[in-house]
């Protein structure tokens, strides 16, 4: 393979395997991505560039109330908008004389995502939680916490995220929250291609889904990093990893056989890089952009 097809094929790994038809980018997500426990973390790079937006996660809250006699902890799935304020989650944060507390909206169907819903001030935020006290007994659960508390099905966040060109897009995600307010789920999106056009919550008039291969989840971290970072991915299934660089050279090829896989590139020089996975069939099945220090 010649070094401009390598490069040229480093470069459409950005754009993902896409199809676009219409205004609006919708992606299914395939598994489901699920946030149960505090070591859950995923990445959802919402336009197929190789940046993360967001990142969901487990969060936690932790102050004390009133002269310190009663300790208070929050738990639950949370969301980070990376590249805060350029990207953000549909919610509202207050703060009081103790804490700092953000929530995301709980958004219906046919809700209209755009300048006019409030963005969060503040990156990061619960989903949906549980409060509990502490007062020199065991600790007691209070109460739920968040618009998503309850049993929540088919339900929408709204987000805005700025590209690369500097372009403004607004966006929805569809979740579920099961199992009041310990488990957080999202299972599909989609977002206005047009710079600063609102979209209507779980609107598909017009949208073409992103065609790909069996597109799976998986997230590098630390990003950027210095020596080591960590490739985890949520399939049972055995890839090829390939690392490229800019002049589009394969600077690391290895089998990925475990979930989650320590890559070293302690000896690779500054700059971004192409981290791809690959299935069986020689198919790129995941892309993510790689900043070495």
């Amino acid at each position: 393979m010649s070094r401009l097809h390598q490069y040229s094929m480093a470069a459409v790994c950005f754009l993902g395997v896409n199809k676009l038809i219409g205004q609006v980018i919708y992606q299914d997500i395939e598994p489901d991505i699920v946030v149960d426990k505090f070591s859950d973390i995923q990445y959802l790079d919402i336009n197929a560039d190789g940046v993360d937006d967001f990142e969901v996660t487990w969060g936690q809250l932790d102050y004390y109330l009133g002269t310190g006699t009663i300790y208070i902890y929050q738990r639950g799935p949370g969301i980070i908008a990376n590249n805060f304020p350029y990207n953000e989650v549909a919610g509202n944060v207050f703060t009081n004389s103790v804490a700092v507390h953000g929530y995301a909206f709980k958004l219906y169907e046919e809700s209209l995502i755009d300048e006019g819903v409030a963005m969060a001030e503040g990156d990061a935020m619960f989903l949906c939680g549980r409060e509990y006290w502490i007062n020199y007994t065991p600790s007691w659960f209070k109460s739920e916490i968040g618009y998503w508390a309850g049993e929540v099905h088919d339900k929408y966040l709204g987000f805005r995220f700025t590209d690369e060109e500097e372009q403004l897009h607004y966006g929805w995600m569809r979740c579920d929250a099961p199992d009041s307010g310990r488990v957080f789920i999202i299972k599909d999106f989609a977002y206005e291609l047009q710079n600063g056009v609102g979209i209507i919550a779980g609107d598909t008039v017009g949208v073409t889904q992103i065609f790909s291969p069996q597109l799976i989840s998986f997230s590098i971290y630390p990003n950027p990093v210095n020596d080591v970072f960590i490739l985890k991915h949520y399939s049972a299934e055995n890839y090829v990893l390939e690392i490229i660089d800019f002049t589009g050279r394969i600077v690391l090829k290895t089998f990925i056989s475990e979930p989650e896989s320590e890559i070293k590139v302690e000896n690779f020089p500054s700059g971004t890089y192409a981290v791809i996975l690959r299935n069986k069939e020689n198919e790129i099945i995941g892309t993510r952009k790689l900043f070495k220090l």
